[in-house]
């Protein structure tokens, strides 16, 4: 389930006029000093499409060199996900080879940008969805976020601006809705789920974001398990705060950790 499984496309969604008025601000021109440099928890939130072991200390994730998105622990994690993998890895690269340099490098941007805030997007679409409580709403339901490219950004982390957060039914997605359960009925790597998988110890949610006016989406699907540790799902959380509330702070404050 890497995050190019879905294609883009500009009719997932209905248009909306409803954010026109919105005024992006300037971004700031600093490192805010609540942020990490290390940024130890991003990497540990990034996972191994095929095992999804996370990127702890002492594990390396490799990017594949085709699709540029999908990582792996492992030589042998990579060849075992290649099945899988390779047709949605050459439909990646047709994909960017299509589209124009504007848009490849706004696409680039935007999953620089998600990457960039990947514990607080684990963080605040877990507690959306509430799935501890409610894992079969991974089925059901997206956290779709909207945001629009900011002017004068001169750091990756705030390149664009949250305009809204939602929780989504999944059937609202048009044309995806289809790719996105087919990429949750997956197992690690994309193979079929096994009978314990199914019993609750692996299962996917699917976070989705979008470029105003819906020119640019970005598909990050997120394993968890519902009979293991969820460490890495406390990470980036604010005391007091609502999911959306410490969603729209962190990501337009450019707060990284």
């Amino acid at each position: 389930m890497a995050p190019s499984d879905v294609e883009d496309s500009d009719d997932y969604y209905t248009s909306s006029d409803e954010y026109e008025d919105v005024e992006i601000p300037l971004a700031p021109k600093r490192r805010h000093p609540a942020s990490n440099p290390k940024e130890v928890h991003r990497r540990m939130a990034l996972q191994c499409q095929y095992c999804w072991k996370s990127g702890e200390p002492g594990v390396t994730l490799l990017k594949c060199g085709g699709c540029r998105r999908a990582v792996y622990c492992s030589k042998l994690c990579q060849k075992n996900a290649w099945k899988q993998h390779k047709p949605k890895c050459l439909d990646a690269q047709e994909t960017r080879a299509g589209l124009d340099t504007s848009l490849l490098l706004q696409r680039k941007l935007l999953h620089k940008f998600v990457e960039k805030h990947r514990p607080t997007i684990l963080n605040a679409s877990y507690r959306a969805l509430d799935i501890e409580a409610h894992p079969e709403r991974a089925l059901q339901d997206v956290l779709y976020v909207r945001v629009r490219r900011r002017p004068g950004h001169p750091r990756t982390e705030t390149a664009f601006y949250v305009i809204d957060a939602e929780v989504t039914p999944i059937d609202s997605f048009v044309r995806a809705k289809d790719q996105i359960r087919e990429c949750l009925r997956e197992g690690p790597g994309g193979m079929p789920v096994t009978e314990d998988q199914k019993k609750g110890i692996f299962h996917g949610y699917m976070v989705v974001f979008t470029t105003d006016h819906d020119e640019i989406s970005e598909f990050i699907p997120v394993a968890f398990s519902t009979a293991g540790e969820r460490d890495v799902y406390s990470i980036g959380g604010i005391k007091g705060m609502s999911w959306k509330d410490q969603l729209v702070t962190m990501l337009n404050e450019g707060i990284v950790y």
